[in-house]
């Protein structure tokens, strides 16, 4: 059950900050133009390619929960993309904007801390299934 909430709370919060780039929040608008420029990317091509990435790893979490045949890999390739997400942002909250907001960073240090748990633990538990079948 904690997996779950684990996997549900992650992906609500991929989600929630995926949309607000996808929709071009005010927010993320400037966030994206305070720090493109040190990148060399457009702001808004990297805002919104940021968010749909987001959004597809917030969906990749959610199909990690349900039974399915391919779980273990659908796991490893969702906490894959949320620890390459959170690692950019971390990246990019330390070294490319004027002042890191500090929520934003405990975020994604959190949310890559699980990723990297439940990469080991999908990763165990895919060595223990090819062991036994």
């Amino acid at each position: 059950m904690t997996h779950k909430i684990l996997h549900l709370i992650s992906s609500l919060l991929m989600f929630f900050f995926g949309i607000m780039k996808v929709i071009g929040s005010e927010a993320s608008r400037k966030g994206f133009e305070q720090f493109s420029p040190k990148i060399g990317i457009d702001p808004e091509f990297f805002m919104y390619f940021t968010g749909t990435l987001e959004v597809l790893v917030a969906v990749l979490l959610l199909v990690s929960i349900f039974e399915l045949k391919k779980k273990v890999v659908v796991g490893v390739f969702a906490h894959l993309m949320l620890f390459g997400t959170m690692f950019g942002a971390l990246i990019t909250e330390i070294f490319f904007r004027d002042q890191a907001k500090l929520a934003l960073v405990i975020i994604a240090i959190v949310l890559a801390c699980i990723a990297l748990y439940y990469l080991r633990y999908n990763i165990l538990k895919f060595s223990k299934n090819e062991r036994t079948g």
